[in-house]
């Protein structure tokens, strides 16, 4: 029998035409992902955010989350619920627009409304100097006041005080919850910090500083290690497995008795923001040594614009703010100004994005970021006053000079130091000079 024999014109044609189609596609795919990011950088920061909106229905997460409440509410299946349906393409037509995003009819002050007190807690007639919600947990919430307690409560129903504890003997000025929420931090003018069992209220172990500790934070990663800043410009690191120093950094070597003091913490997955008591904010960058533990390198000092000084009242970190577009840092000052940074995190620099003047205060009030319900929603932050009363600011600028009161919670019978927003961004605290603290529950049906 002949053999048949393979090959051929037809054959070789082929062979050739599916190596182009094989050299076609990986072509393609390297080439793909690069032209996508050309295309978005061609677009203006308009469309960018219009496109990132049609991503996510037009709306952020709090829109989704009360989504998903009214569709459990209701008994909808939740595959036929109208909000739902995404837009086909990035020019929708207006009822389209009604159906994707219902609460873009609504205004910011509205949805920024509460349905009232959630709990109200007095357990102490001192003044509350600082308060924090639990980092995963919207139910817990700790809080010290200038006696050295330090208080943890429950808002579980019915809201009730857990535990009340006086290790400190002297005014508490930083609290901090582990990533898990099981143990809590304080820090306090008598020299030491305090770390505590949540669950127990036990204490753990004691962290003894060489000068008033003024502020005190958790590592975001690893919760093993608490850094401590002091009145005396230095920050300890520690570990609280051992309860050993692992490094001091002054953050104004060979400063002396002149050298500002740290009035605030901030710590991130990569870096560590020190503010001193001249308004100037130090970035630090984590540095992983193989042979030993994170160490932490001086990276860049940021201090005020226009060469001004201010003792800090507070500084937190924004995940996402409409000045920055991108994680920021807001910080308070007893000058009566709040300054937004840009995180500029591939080189640790902080850029000035904006600077607000507030009603001035004699005392030194403490504030923090509203949660961002809409990406294109101007930015608002939360403060406490002098006349009792809780606010809400626009701080954006966009019609006015200064500071606009969006909203006001009355309740206090004393001037308002510190407020905090809980995770879940459904209940905001308030604490006053009476020892008083009133945890206040947005209105959800809006």
């Amino acid at each position: 029998m002949e053999a048949v024999k393979l090959g051929g014109p037809d054959v070789d044609n082929i062979s050739r035409a599916a190596q182009k189609t094989t050299l076609r596609s990986k072509v393609a795919v390297l080439l793909f992902p690069g032209l996508r990011a050309y295309l978005w950088q061609q677009k203006t920061e308009k469309e960018q955010i219009k496109r990132e909106l049609w991503g996510i229905n037009g709306v952020g997460y709090q829109a989704y989350r009360a989504s998903v409440s009214e569709v459990k509410e209701l008994g909808i299946s939740e595959h036929l619920h109208p909000r739902r349906i995404r837009r086909s393409t990035i020019e929708s037509n207006a009822s389209d627009l009604e159906v994707s995003s219902s609460y873009s009819s609504f205004s910011t002050a509205a949805q920024y409304a509460f349905a009232g007190m959630k709990a109200v807690f007095h357990a102490g007639e001192a003044r509350i100097t600082v308060l924090a919600f639990g980092s995963q947990d919207s139910t817990l919430l700790a809080w010290g006041d200038s006696n050295g307690t330090v208080c943890m409560a429950t808002l579980q129903e019915p809201g009730q005080l857990l535990h009340e504890l006086h290790e400190h003997k002297g005014q508490v000025t930083d609290v901090d919850w582990s990533q898990d929420s099981s143990l809590l931090l304080s820090a306090s003018e008598d020299c030491h910090a305090a770390l505590w069992n949540a669950s127990l209220g036990n204490l753990v172990r004691t962290l003894r500083c060489n000068a008033p500790v003024t502020c005190a934070s958790f590592h975001q990663v690893n919760q093993n290690l608490v850094m401590l800043g002091t009145a005396a410009g230095d920050i300890d690191i520690f570990n609280c497995s051992t309860g050993i120093r692992l490094q001091r950094i002054p953050v104004q070597p060979g400063g002396g008795v002149n050298s500002p003091g740290l009035q605030a913490l901030v710590c991130t997955n990569s870096s560590l923001f020190a503010a001193d008591s001249r308004g100037c904010v130090h970035t630090f960058r984590w540095e992983i040594n193989a042979r030993g533990p994170q160490k932490l390198k001086v990276l860049h000092k940021n201090p005020l614009p226009g060469g001004k000084q201010a003792e800090v009242a507070s500084m937190s970190l924004a995940p996402y703010c409409a000045f920055t577009h991108g994680p920021c840092l807001l910080l308070s000052t007893s000058d009566s100004f709040l300054t937004v940074y840009r995180i500029q995190d591939s080189v640790g620099k902080l850029e000035v994005r904006a600077r607000v003047q507030m009603p001035p205060a004699a005392r030194k009030l403490r504030a923090a970021m509203c949660p961002m319900l809409q990406v294109d929603t101007p930015e608002y932050v939360t403060m406490g006053g002098e006349d009792t009363a809780v606010y809400i600011y626009d701080i954006s600028g966009q019609h006015h000079k200064g500071a606009k009161v969006v909203n006001k919670l009355q309740g206090h019978m004393a001037p308002v130091l510190d407020v905090a927003w809980s995770s879940n961004e459904m209940l905001l605290a308030s604490g006053d000079c009476d020892g008083v603290v009133i945890v206040w529950k947005r209105d959800s049906t809006v």
